[in-house]
């Protein structure tokens, strides 16, 4: 007489294990990866950092995470079935048919041995989905759950090893990368809002897919151009054109960000590692990517956007803040190609500048 099996058991391969009775669900991974231009990006590594699974972006860019684990022997039988990511108890997993990759059934995965090289570690409550080009990490996300049909720009510019948040403005459908720096979350992106009295940096079209746009200040706090030349004495936070949940920052804040980074050093730490600022780029410590849009001066001229070439310094960037210092300027944060320091200044309100908003209300 054969031996009934215990109750609560999973058959992989030809042993019995144990079953926790933990429910599970599956997660769906699939997304799309566009250059800075707009177009499919092809070629890319889409990974999951901890369980070792991988796929490449096709020519429309598009990707969905199989579940073939990376590092797979070959001749290595793995249990019968397809295979699919599980949220497992608040733990990422992949499983065949209800069993691990090493074949042991059951709802949980547990550590496996340190010496596979195709064994799949018990995963936190989150992961992280690198995007990679070349061989090098370019962006990472956050994995907690299903996520499909997320659009990402794939923006070499960036510090690829910078975990980003993302916010979607609703008014228009753009998407901007965000970065937590000390206790503040900011936008890092400049913000490409079109409204009017605002510019695409060197009156160029093409540059504020790059760069965001130039606003004028009334332009920015969203408030009547008269307030260009007299005082708006706006209560704090002020949210402007940004997002909502977003906010201009102030004078206040803006030095807040500089001593954190440190107002020595704070230019190059917050500047993107980026060409566009010519001999001298950034560190991008911080993941705030600073780039060097320039500026338009209150006479409609633009001056001082970032040039690939090692004959000149120019590149600048000069951001908006809410806090005016008179009727007819206001403060602003500068970045400038030729210094390390990060800057504070006040100058026309007519003047064109980027902004950055930060988040809260």
């Amino acid at each position: 007489m054969k031996p009934s099996r215990p109750r609560n058991t999973v058959l992989c391969g030809a042993a019995f294990f144990l079953s926790s009775q933990v429910l599970a669900s599956d997660i769906t991974l699939s997304g799309t990866v566009l250059g800075v231009d707009g177009k499919p990006y092809s070629g890319v590594s889409v990974s999951l950092a901890q369980a070792g699974l991988s796929t490449t972006t096709d020519a429309a860019g598009n990707w969905t995470l199989a579940s073939a684990p990376v590092g797979i022997q070959a001749g290595q039988v793995l249990p019968s079935g397809s295979g699919h990511l599980l949220l497992d108890n608040g733990r990422l997993s992949v499983r065949f048919s209800g069993c691990d990759l090493l074949g042991r059934g059951g709802r949980r995965i547990h550590a496996a041995s340190k010496g596979s090289s195709f064994a799949l570690r018990a995963l936190g409550s989150q992961d992280t989905l690198l995007y990679s080009l070349d061989g090098m990490v370019r962006l990472r996300d956050t994995v907690t759950g299903s996520r499909t049909g997320v659009v990402r720009t794939l923006d070499l510019t960036l510090n690829p090893a910078i975990v980003y948040g993302y916010l979607t403005d609703e008014r228009d459908e753009q998407t901007y990368r965000t970065v937590k720096i000390g206790t503040q979350v900011w936008m890092a992106q400049n913000l490409n809002y079109a409204v009017d009295s605002s510019w695409c940096p060197a009156g160029v079209a093409r540059t504020c897919t790059t760069y965001g746009r130039l606003y004028q200040w009334s332009a920015m706090m969203g408030v009547v151009p008269k307030h260009d030349s007299t005082l708006l004495n706006a209560v704090l936070p002020h949210q402007g054109i940004c997002p909502s949940g977003w906010h201009v920052p102030s004078d206040t804040e803006w030095g807040t960000l500089v001593r954190y980074v440190d107002q020595a050093t704070g230019g190059t730490k917050l500047k993107a590692n980026s060409s566009l600022w010519n001999r001298n780029p950034g560190t991008d410590t911080y993941g705030f990517s600073a780039l060097p849009p320039g500026f338009r001066d209150p006479d409609g001229v633009f001056f001082d956007i970032g040039l690939a070439t090692a004959m000149t310094s120019s590149g600048s960037t000069r951001f908006w803040t809410s806090t005016e210092s008179d009727s007819s300027r206001a403060w602003f944060g500068y970045i400038y190609c030729s210094f390390a320091n990060a800057f504070r200044g006040n100058y026309d309100k007519r003047s064109g500048y980027s902004l950055r908003c930060l988040q809260g209300n």
